[in-house]
């Protein structure tokens, strides 16, 4: 399907295309790019549609996390060039022509959080208590990876306050992120489901 049917099809769904808004994000789209081959770049919301030969995300503001394979990135043709995630390259951007024929990815805003999630602006978090036999950074990982969900990338200050204010209310003083840090045995995961999907 080209870029601009996407698109379509993405806002027919209540999203649209998903902007990368961090690494890890981008790289949870492992999960949804069933075999990882040249056939199977993904069309993501970024192109050159709205300012011909400037590289914008889809609601036109510039991109804040970039992940392109090569450098200076290409306009293949100005108005009509689109980003494209590439599994064979760790998913990075490559530019194709927006009437290429591509898989894509769609992102939407959850209407609501699953039982036993607590919502905060645009995500879905899940603090999961676990036994002390569970309790490495790996089994963390692992343990989130196996429901479809990541370990919690913080991306603002907001998300920080309301994180620690959460963890301060269930009791809790160490717990797993995307990144190592502090265990006890009472730890505890916090798992995060973002709007992709």
């Amino acid at each position: 399907m080209n870029w601009y049917d996407a698109r379509a099809t993405c806002h027919r769904n209540g999203g649209d295309l998903l902007v990368p808004p961090d690494y890890q994000t981008e790289q949870n789209l492992w999960e949804l790019i069933p075999c990882h081959t040249e056939k199977n770049r993904a069309w993501i919301g970024v192109s050159d549609t709205a300012k011909p030969g400037q590289w914008m995300s889809i609601d036109n503001s510039s991109l804040r996390f970039q992940h392109w394979n090569t450098y200076p990135i290409p306009i293949l043709q100005a108005g009509q060039s689109c980003a494209v995630a590439d599994p064979v390259n760790n998913l990075g951007w490559d530019t194709e022509l927006c009437t290429s024929s591509f898989t894509f990815v769609c992102n939407r805003t959850l209407g609501s959080c699953p039982n036993g999630w607590l919502s905060h602006g645009d995500r879905c978090y899940q603090v999961i208590d676990v036994p002390a036999s569970r309790k490495t950074y790996f089994d963390a990982l692992q343990y989130c990876s196996q429901r479809g969900t990541s370990l919690l990338v913080i991306n603002s200050a907001d998300e920080q306050k309301y994180i620690l204010q959460t963890l301060t209310d269930l009791h809790i003083t160490r717990a797993w992120l995307a990144f190592s840090v502090g265990i006890s045995d009472n730890s505890s995961y916090i798992a995060s489901q973002h709007d992709a999907g």
